[in-house]
């Protein structure tokens, strides 16, 4: 256990102590990287406190909005972006700390203990409430950035880009999936032709999300799914431009950097 643990530093700890709380009772937005999200959309959260995670920094050149929050999981998208997810100035990154060997220590880097499954094939989830003990493992970035904003005292939660839909390429190769052009995310570039990648499966996606909506609202914590299209009907429905009509309810904090 003891060398499990050796990863995190005082610094990561005490910078989690930090964030804990630090945005009570206000609203964040965590966004997905499916078709429907638009850079005209981004554009519309510039005052809000935004998570984001994986190739969203793609739309970049086409808006000045940057995610609050940046983060990354996944092996795959590590090993192959690193040096673009290293670039990345504007944004606070916290990752699980076995992304260490690929993403290393930086000034905006910050991490957290990673708690993987015993089996990733149960339905059994667990949710982290405490960035400080961890994050627990989930199937999808999205389940564990919804673990940093509770951490961070969100109380409204909402979901965009979330379209949980793929359409798999026929190609696979050593247990990956090998791109034969983008279909499934936001901007045409996200997977090149011949990129290998995990294939979401989306009923473990749909444990994760159910178990997570559960214990949120057990603890008075709301999400709301505010994706343009989608398929997932773990969380309740909302529009978009319905939500932003309501000012949040203070401003948002300055982002770390």
């Amino acid at each position: 256990r003891g060398q499990e643990r050796q990863p995190i530093t005082e610094a990561d700890n005490a910078f989690l102590n930090a964030i804990r709380n630090r945005y009570l009772g206000q609203r964040c937005f965590v966004l997905g990287n499916g078709p429907s999200l638009t850079v005209s959309d981004m554009e519309l959260l510039k005052n809000e406190v935004t998570f984001a995670a994986n190739k969203i920094y793609l739309c970049f050149d086409q808006t000045d909005w940057r995610p609050t929050f940046y983060s990354v999981e996944d092996l795959l998208v590590a090993q192959n972006c690193r040096t673009e997810i290293l670039a990345l100035e504007d944004s606070t990154k916290i990752f699980p700390h076995h992304m260490l060997p690929f993403l290393p220590r930086q000034a905006n880097h910050h991490y957290v203990r990673w708690l993987p499954p015993a089996d990733n094939q149960s339905p059994f989830r667990e949710f982290s409430t405490d960035l400080t003990r961890g994050v627990c493992w989930g199937s999808t970035i999205t389940y564990s950035m919804l673990q940093m904003a509770v951490h961070m005292g969100f109380r409204e939660i909402y979901i965009l880009g979330l379209d949980h839909s793929y359409i798999e390429p026929a190609t696979k190769q050593d247990g990956a999936l090998i791109s034969e052009g983008e279909v499934n995310h936001f901007h045409p570039d996200y997977r090149k032709p011949g990129e290998r990648w995990h294939y979401p499966v989306l009923d473990r996606l749909e444990n994760s999300y159910r178990f997570a909506k559960d214990y949120c609202d057990s603890i008075g914590v709301s999400i709301y799914n505010a994706s343009r299209s989608t398929k997932l009907d773990a969380f309740p429905c909302v529009d978009l431009d319905d939500v932003l009509k309501t000012p949040p309810p203070k401003s948002p904090q300055p982002q770390n950097r």
